[in-house]
Formats: structure tokens, C-alpha cells, sequence
């Protein structure tokens, strides 16, 4: 990236400057000079250089495209806040049938099938197993076998979470009675 700056109004009319990065740099005829780096450039800067319209939204542009690049990376990576809820989608829950699941990371609860509950509210194991089932799922978002995996993992971790904690699992059935046979 080269940025063009001009000398500030009271420095004396010189044909070359040396940096302190040991860089020799020739005026240009409109009197301004062309730098190669950064670096350079905020030498300048600091000794009262301005740099041109061109060179300044360049570097405004550069700057957005490095902390938009830094977002895009963290959100990879899990570094910024996760999405409220994520929806898993429909899992078999063993002899519970197919259940609707969304996590809600941001709440730390759980949706079966409509049902809320807190992932605080069941044991540990459970809910220690749902998170790192969800993480799978939400991490393989690219690759449709891992993510089936993932979903299968889910399924059993729910199946679980119903057949130990009847509180939900009563909920749950409930509702797959109520979807299936009334209208």
C-alpha cells in the first residue's frame, strides 16, 4: 500500500528525505512523496506531513476491512457473542419420536418442542453434554455429515434430559400428544 503525503507549509524546500526506517524517498513534482509502508507514512505524520484525500480514504477503507476481518474471525472462532438462539431442527429423541430443538445460548436454556427449560435446571452431566452436542452442531455448519452427527448427539443427550427429568419429558410428551391427536 503506498500512501502520498505532503510536507508541512513551514519545512524547507528539500529533493529527498531520509526515514527513520532508513528509507530514502524523492519528492514528487507536486512536492509530496510517495511511502511504501505504514509505518513511514505515520513517521511523516508525526513530523506535521498530511497525507492526500486519495491516501487518507485508503487508509479508512484499510482500517474497516481489518476490524471487519477481525469480527468475521472471531465469530469463526467463537470469540464474539453467540447468536441468541440457534435452532438445531427436528432430532429423534429415542422412544420420545422426533422432537424440535433450538438452544439459546445467550439465556443458557433449552427448547423441546416448545418446552423452555434452563440448562441450570437439569444435572450437570446433561447439561454439560447439550452444550458441547450444540457447539458440535453449531461449529459444523458447513459439513452436512458432522452436522447429522451432531444432531444424532443431540438427540440422545435430549432423550436422556426426558427420561431422567420427567418435569420435562411430561411437558414434552404433552405436546407431541396434543399435535398429533387434536386438531
Amino acid at each position: 500500500m503506498s500512501v502520498t503525503l505532503s510536507p508541512p507549509a513551514s519545512a524547507a524546500p528539500f529533493k529527498q528525505i531520509k526515514l527513520h526506517s532508513g528509507t530514502t524517498y524523492r519528492l514528487n513534482k507536486d512536492g509530496g512523496i510517495t511511502v511504501d509502508n505504514e509505518d513511514d507514512a505515520v513517521d511523516l505524520e508525526r513530523e506535521g506531513w498530511r497525507r492526500d484525500a486519495r491516501s487518507e480514504k485508503a487508509a479508512r477503507h484499510h482500517d474497516q476491512l481489518l476490524r471487519k476481518a477481525a469480527e468475521a474471525q472471531a465469530r469463526h472462532i467463537g470469540g464474539a457473542a453467540p447468536h441468541p438462539r440457534r435452532v438445531i431442527g427436528e432430532v429423534s429423541a429415542g422412544r420420545h419420536d422426533r422432537v424440535h430443538i433450538e438452544h439459546d445460548q445467550s439465556a443458557d436454556v433449552a427448547v423441546v418442542h416448545g418446552v423452555t427449560f434452563g440448562l441450570g435446571d437439569i444435572d450437570s452431566d446433561l447439561s454439560s453434554a447439550f452444550r458441547a452436542a450444540s457447539a458440535a452442531y453449531i461449529n459444523a455448519e458447513q459439513n452436512t455429515a458432522e452436522q447429522t452427527n451432531a444432531q444424532s448427539l443431540v438427540g440422545l443427550v435430549v432423550a436422556a434430559v426426558l427420561d431422567r427429568h420427567d418435569w420435562v419429558g411430561s411437558q414434552v410428551r404433552e405436546r407431541l400428544f396434543s399435535q398429533r391427536y387434536r386438531a
